[in-house]
């Protein structure tokens, strides 16, 4: 069993050491068997909706065990570590392999075992840590003793085992785990954009606002409610890459990302995306893509879904509006589910070409399944050691307690919350020009909403509108944490804590972006705004992009011990500041809206952003490109 020793709490327990009879056979005269992680403890208190029929064909994959996973433990934090001998000596795949992962026999078994029980793999890492599996429900019944039920829960019908999993016992040591098996996870994007109405009539004489303050709404308007004494700005139109990169000080570094590559992970792939980028780019008087710029993996566990999707276009034109000579790989897994994303991290390392990996999207959770956690990172750390960093958006609901906290409890994001993940959290950015020269404001993003109706506002409300993070309540408090991060936030027994840093994401000051994923659903190409964490991460992507430019090339690893360290890798820190700014949304039809933003205060929430680091904004934002680029470098 993997404990994890260096970053997170064992949660796999005892299960995993337990010896079981085949069923129906005396404990004497079977084989012997031992659990694996992959079984889903909620199921115990839930209540079937039947057996999912035999015939039904199933994906989900297998973690093979590392061979040295507490000396990897150790090198991914030596490696990450500015002062250690070993400091950024990264690994090629061959030599994370020859050092770290199971053994070719070991691999070979494994999969051989799979074969046997008629199972078919899809795909074998090539360090040998992952096979991603196809088969049937009595396939699986037969190989891993529990049946698939199927189950309600949250709305939808599930599958999951129905009972503990277990593998021959010379197979115990091999096995970490099944990944993929209950389908309960609801995996989602994190980008978000104002309502259709409100895009399209922003409520003022001029239409939208190019830049914070440009226009207010018509003098018709009463004042907005309290803490407001009077009208506020319309609808922006969403900020160009032009504003941004002076906003961000990436105008004046001279760097664009050149002979950098930054993959995304996501699922599906819209073929649409590199065109409706090149348009975007035109309109906005910005680079297009070059040939051969902009690339996608095939992915080899399954089939590859298509479809128009925002969220690609979002984060391929936040990555070139950051860092517009960048080579962009779109990870393209084939599911939103846990298996393949895996398989895809796993694709990626193996090909070992890109240096960052930008993420936006991820799952609201009460506890991490330990069988995904421990796939993930042994995903993460490879990465780390092969020198690939690794961004999670922080999530778009704050502590997704839906402004309730802390009466209904407050549930975690993850994998941002994972700390082997660098989270990024939301901010929202006032520009004040055209330029983007002048910051009127930068705040911790929480968005609170009041309507008008019948000449009276209502109670502000939180929505969906607000960077997430908070206190793990699975990993322990890692290394790069201990002595920096407040007692207060890190709890008794001290806990991961995130965000890491944050950039900007709420969409009522967010990011114009060029898309076929529009509000109607016309299949209409349209300029729209957008935003959530979404934009966060793969800005902030594209930004470290650039520290690799000016580092010659020379990856960056894991970025968390120097966002950690005394420089705080020139992050520009996020204070508290009063509910002063906001945006009025004016519709042809239903209510007046008002969005406040930097709302804390109006809501109740466990998040506040802070003098120094705080769970909201971590150590802040990289304000200025330049101090972002040396801090990292280190």
């Amino acid at each position: 069993m993997n404990k994890r020793a260096i970053f997170r709490v064992s949660v796999i327990g005892a299960m995993a050491l337990a010896v079981v009879p085949a069923a129906g056979t005396a404990a004497s005269a079977a084989p012997a068997r031992v659990g694996i992680a992959g079984a889903s403890n909620w199921t115990t208190q839930a209540k079937t909706a039947g057996a999912v029929p035999d015939s039904t064909p199933v994906t989900f994959g297998v973690n093979v065990s590392l061979r040295d996973s507490a000396g990897l433990q150790q090198y991914v934090q030596q490696v990450s570590t500015p002062g250690s001998s070993n400091f950024r000596k990264f690994l090629t795949p061959q030599q994370f392999a020859d050092a770290y992962a199971p053994t070719a026999d070991t691999q070979r078994k494994v999969s051989n075992w799979l074969s046997s029980q008629g199972l078919q793999v899809r795909y074998s890492s090539t360090d040998r840590t992952y096979i991603a599996v196809s088969g049937s429900a009595a396939q699986i019944h037969q190989a891993f003793g529990a049946p698939l039920d199927k189950y309600s829960k949250s709305g939808r019908t599930v599958t999951a085992p129905s009972g503990g999993l277990s593998v021959p016992a010379d197979l115990g040591g091999a096995i970490q785990g099944v990944v993929g098996l209950d389908t309960s996870h609801q995996i989602q994007t994190t980008n978000r954009k104002p309502t259709a109405t409100a895009a399209r009539s922003a409520g003022t004489d001029d239409g939208c606002s190019n830049f914070y303050g440009q226009h207010t709404v018509s003098a018709e308007w009463d004042a907005a409610p309290a803490p407001f004494g009077a009208r506020l700005p319309g609808a922006n139109c969403g900020y160009t890459p032009q504003q941004l990169a002076t906003a961000r000080g990436i105008t004046s570094t001279g760097l664009t990302g050149k002979g950098i590559t930054v993959g995304i992970g996501l699922w599906c792939n819209d073929l649409m995306t590199e065109a409706d980028t090149n348009r975007w780019a035109s309109i906005q008087h910005w680079p297009g893509l070059k040939a051969g710029q902009y690339t996608s993996l095939q992915p080899k566990d399954g089939p590859q879904c298509t479809g128009p999707d925002g969220e690609q276009d979002l984060d391929v034109q936040a990555i070139h509006g950051a860092a517009p000579n960048a080579n962009i790989v779109y990870g393209n897994a084939s599911a939103p589910q846990d298996d393949a994303l895996i398989s895809m991290f796993h694709q990626f390392l193996d090909a070992n070409k890109v240096d960052i990996i930008t993420n936006s999207w991820g799952e609201v959770v009460s506890d991490v399944d330990p069988a995904s956690s421990t796939a993930y990172e042994n995903v993460f750390m490879q990465a780390a050691a092969q020198g690939v960093s690794i961004l999670f958006s922080s999530g778009d609901a704050g502590d997704n307690s839906n402004g309730n906290a802390p009466k209904n409890g407050t549930l975690n994001d993850y994998p941002a919350s994972d700390p082997l993940a660098t989270a990024v959290g939301g901010t929202s950015l006032g520009l004040t020009n055209a330029s983007g020269s002048a910051v009127g404001f930068e705040q911790g993003w929480t968005t609170a909403e009041s309507d008008e109706t019948n000449d009276k506002w209502s109670p502000w409300s939180s929505g969906r509108s607000a960077g997430g993070g908070g206190t793990s309540k699975t990993f322990a408090q890692p290394f790069y944490q201990k002595g920096r991060v407040p007692a207060a936030l890190a709890g008794a027994t001290p806990h991961r804590v995130y965000p890491d840093l944050a950039n900007i994401a709420d969409w009522y000051a967010g990011y114009r972006i060029g898309t076929h994923d529009d509000f109607d659903q016309s299949g209409n190409f349209e300029m729209q705004e957008n935003g959530g964490t979404s934009l966060a991460s793969p800005y902030t992507a594209g930004m470290v992009a650039l520290a690799l430019e000016s580092n010659k090339g020379t990856r960056l690893g894991f970025l968390n011990p120097l966002i950690y360290a005394k420089s705080h890798a020139g992050l520009t820190d996020i204070k508290a500041g009063p509910v002063k700014y906001g945006t009025e949304q004016v519709s042809f039809e239903g209510p007046r809206a008002a969005e406040a933003f930097n709302a804390e205060s109006l809501l109740n929430q466990t998040l506040h952003a802070t003098d120094g680091f705080d769970n909201k904004t971590g150590w802040g934002v990289p304000g200025s490109a330049r101090s972002f680029v040396t801090g990292l470098i280190g």
